[in-house]
């Protein structure tokens, strides 16, 4: 009986080494999945913040263009504005499309050809 009871110990505790190391290796795969899961997390996060960034920058940049396009355009637009309200101009549109004449001035009107 004595060696059925050593052996009996043996195996007991063979068995408990064997469980205790199929549960720590199960701890241990649990702590490295959580440990990977927490690491992508963060990449993923950090990449969408990235990405999110780029896309700003892009639109930021596009919209600096679309500004100085519109400056370009309003300075024309002052230009125009400027000479459409010179004397030269007001003067020069008056004398060709609504006939009018200086002081002192003859107009002559040439018959049209029909």
């Amino acid at each position: 009986m004595l060696a059925s009871e050593g052996i009996r110990r043996l195996r007991a505790e063979a068995l408990r080494e064997r469980r205790a190391r199929v549960r720590a290796t199960a701890e241990y795969r649990a702590k490295a999945v959580i440990g990977v899961v927490a690491i992508l997390a963060f990449l993923f996060g950090f990449a969408g913040r990235e990405i999110r960034l780029i896309a700003l920058k892009m639109e930021e940049r596009r919209l600096e263009e679309e500004i100085q396009a519109y400056k370009a355009r309003n300075e024309l637009l002052k230009e125009q504005l400027r000479v459409l309200q010179s004397d030269e101009y007001i003067e020069k549109v008056a004398r060709e499309q609504l006939g009018w004449t200086k002081p002192g001035e003859i107009q002559y009107v040439l018959p049209s050809k029909q």
